[in-house]
């Protein structure tokens, strides 16, 4: 089961935070095939429990690019999408930088609607982790420094469909470096989530 001879849904959400009341402000699904978009998605989405004038919310938006005034007046509510979001992830395999968050994010708006995900990959390809694993000991991790490593243009960062066509990209260029095989990408992908978490705590240690 070669994984660029497979469908691949690259993912990305921009997200008014990072725990667990941060909602999703905008999703994209890009699909691949033999490692080229063939369709894309993407979606802006209001959070349901916005509060105006929230600092919080206006420096995410600030940072992803995204007009406040255009998510109160245009974007639809989760619940309104999530009926498009989960067709576009209908398929065995997700991709991401840091996939897990955006996966964690997307748990968190199912949650709210007291649903259950009826679709779930066979595997999360992180690109985060694979560049743990293929760089050890980078100072930074964060997909700008990944792009900048592994030669994919950085322009449009912070917009999902941008950072999912991104995650892809990156993949294509690892792959030389990287089984294809599931259960062995699934092996080096775990030692590089472990490299990365020793990095983690490292860093952390050394600015205590």
């Amino acid at each position: 089961r070669r994984v660029l001879f497979r469908s691949i849904i690259a993912i990305d959400t921009e997200t008014t935070g990072v725990n667990h009341d941060a909602e999703i402000v905008e999703f994209a699904a890009v699909s691949l095939w033999l490692g080229e978009k063939v369709r894309s998605y993407s979606t802006f989405v209001c959070p349901a429990n916005l509060r105006f004038g929230d600092p919080k919310f206006e420096e995410a938006m600030a940072i992803n690019g995204i007009d406040p005034q255009q998510l109160i007046h245009t974007a639809p509510t989760f619940s309104k999408v999530v009926d498009a979001v989960e067709k576009e992830l209908s398929d065995i395999i997700w991709l991401g930088h840091n996939v897990g968050f955006d996966i964690r994010m997307i748990d968190y708006e199912y949650q709210r609607l007291n649903r259950v995900m009826a679709v779930r990959p066979e595997i999360a390809i992180c690109t985060m982790y694979l560049d743990a694993f293929l760089r050890p000991g980078e100072e930074s991790y964060r997909l700008h420094d990944t792009k900048k490593r592994w030669g994919v243009s950085d322009e449009g960062a912070h917009r999902a469909v941008v950072d999912a066509e991104a995650a892809g990209a990156v993949l294509v260029q690892m792959m030389e470096e990287l089984p294809d095989e599931i259960e062995e990408l699934r092996k080096v992908m775990k030692e590089g989530e472990t490299a990365w978490r020793r990095r983690t705590r490292s860093k952390a240690k050394a600015a205590a």
